[in-house]
């Protein structure tokens, strides 16, 4: 059983210094539906990850950079981190909602942890920097989504703006692209090819790999991606492409905003989050699969 296995890993994973064993949970979440199912279950293991973040700051072994101890310190830093940004494009719905607790500790041990990572250098914590940036945005959605019903204060007025162009920036980047867009597609095709009429953004070179796609991830991105559409009232393919398809460059945040604005009190930002997410993910496995072909 799937719950089995993670009872098991956890019995590891609530030893200090044993960061990386998160790293198989991440691979177990990502490659094995019942566990990721049985982890967003879980909100106590990302507590315990974030535990661990704590400890580590705690425990930072002094002396030279670049020693052994720096480099077990930093793996086991970035394999907590590492699962972190990785499971939160499993499921960007649920994985939202368990943060919300722990966003405010998270800026917390950011704070704490930047002499550390100035110290060591970007590169050795490339995947820590990585997730304290994601931390930001899930900061600023969950700020904007508790106000969302009602006017929002100047406080976030920024934040809300940055949401969003950043999630049309990844709309406007995936609408554009001249691939197909099934992670699986071997296809060298560099021409435009056929856009999901649904969600107005995906393309692929054909209906099978459209069909491979819907059966897998594509299905949960699109409906979130429509939703938004209906949200935008932007459901006709003229509307929505007048606002996404511009083959030099992407509507500047001035112009993206005043279209969104109006429809800001019908808007669920947690969703438009879970598409950040989405497409970024996807992202990542079209350049993973394109480095092998």
């Amino acid at each position: 059983m799937p719950s089995d296995v993670l009872d098991a890993i956890l019995l590891w994973a609530i030893e200090p210094g044993h960061g990386q064993i998160f790293a198989l949970i991440d691979s177990l979440a990502r490659f094995w539906e019942p566990f990721a199912v049985a982890l967003f279950q879980r909100p106590s293991v990302f507590s315990l990850a974030t535990q661990h973040l704590e400890r580590a700051i705690d425990t930072f072994p002094g002396g030279v950079a670049g020693t052994n101890d720096h480099k077990h310190w930093a793996q086991s830093v970035n394999g907590i981190a590492t699962f972190f940004g990785r499971v939160s494009l499993v499921n960007g719905w649920d994985f939202v909602a368990i943060m919300k607790p722990l966003v405010v500790q998270m800026n917390s041990i950011e704070a704490r942890m930047s002499p550390i990572l100035e110290r060591l250098g970007p590169v050795v914590m490339e995947a820590t920097l990585k997730w304290f940036e994601l931390c930001h945005r899930l900061a600023m959605a969950i700020a904007v989504s508790e106000h969302h019903h009602m006017p929002l204060p100047d406080m976030y007025r920024g934040q809300y703006d940055g949401l969003y162009v950043a999630a049309f920036k990844q709309i406007w980047e995936a609408r554009n692209r001249n691939r197909c867009m099934h992670p699986g597609c071997t296809g060298s095709m560099e021409s435009r090819s056929a856009v999901c009429a649904r969600c107005g953004v995906v393309r692929y070179c054909s209906r099978e790999c459209q069909r491979a796609s819907w059966k897998g991830e594509h299905k949960v991105l699109c409906g979130q991606i429509y939703a938004l559409r209906v949200g935008l009232k932007m459901t006709d393919a003229t509307s929505w492409e007048a606002l996404v398809l511009d083959s030099k460059s992407p509507r500047s945040s001035v112009q993206l905003m005043d279209v969104i604005r109006p429809h800001a009190p019908d808007l669920d930002t947690d969703l438009v989050t879970a598409i950040v997410f989405g497409l970024a993910h996807l992202s990542s496995q079209l350049a993973a699969n394109h480095s092998l072909n």
